[in-house]
């Protein structure tokens, strides 16, 4: 059956509108202000990235931010370093026992009911949300600080960019 010309254009101009109404809405969004420390370039960036680009696997964005978590906080001077996976997941798993991996800490993360009401794009924006946080941090020479107050900064730090996330492209 040929398809119909009419849809096709119809469809591209949804898809343009799409793009232009996503690209007007976070270069218009309440971005969080300087003194927070977190860079809204980088943040701009983020969210742009994962509207143009194709399905993104939220479990490996995740495995990332730890990653750069263990990097950051292995810096600081209050916490036994070097710090393991499995110490990295009990700290911000609340001391969970039978989360030992990032693997296992991220499928649990990404399927709560928290996570799970959100497209898995919007679930790897936010999780590179924190990976920026925290690779902005080592970048700027913070990591030094005490752990406890920069674990405690990542939900205030990443604020804007995962409030961006989950309104762009949320459920």
């Amino acid at each position: 059956m040929k398809k119909n010309p009419f849809e096709t254009v119809k469809r591209r101009i949804q898809n343009f509108a799409f793009v232009l109404i996503s690209l007007h809405l976070i270069l218009n969004c309440n971005l969080p202000n300087e003194d927070d420390g977190f860079n809204r370039n980088n943040e701009k960036r983020v969210i742009l990235q994962y509207l143009l680009l194709p399905p993104t696997d939220p479990v490996r964005s995740c495995i990332d931010a730890l990653q750069s978590a263990q990097i950051c906080l292995n810096q600081a001077t209050d916490l036994p370093t070097p710090l393991s996976e499995e110490m990295i997941v009990s700290l911000f798993s609340g001391e969970d026992t039978s989360l030992e991996t990032y693997q296992s800490y991220c499928d649990s993360l990404i399927h709560s009911p928290t996570f799970a009401k959100y497209t898995s794009r919007a679930q790897a924006c936010v999780m590179d949300c924190n990976r920026s946080y925290w690779t902005n941090k080592n970048s700027a020479g913070t990591c030094g600080e005490d752990g406890g107050s920069q674990i405690m900064g990542l939900s205030t730090g990443t604020f804007g960019c995962t409030k961006t996330c989950t309104s762009v492209s949320g459920p």
